[in-house]
């Protein structure tokens, strides 16, 4: 049996923005977090 996922607070924090607007474009929720577009897509 699978765990849940460990989440940190970087996915937090994405999960977070998606939940206010789940239509963030892939750069906007990147500046939104402050992170990079590449990061973000990973995680």
């Amino acid at each position: 049996m699978l765990g849940l996922p460990k989440l940190d607070h970087i996915d937090i924090n994405i999960l977070g923005q998606l939940q206010q607007n789940s239509r963030l474009s892939n750069v906007d929720l990147a500046q939104a977090v402050g992170f990079l577009r590449g990061p973000v897509l990973r995680e």
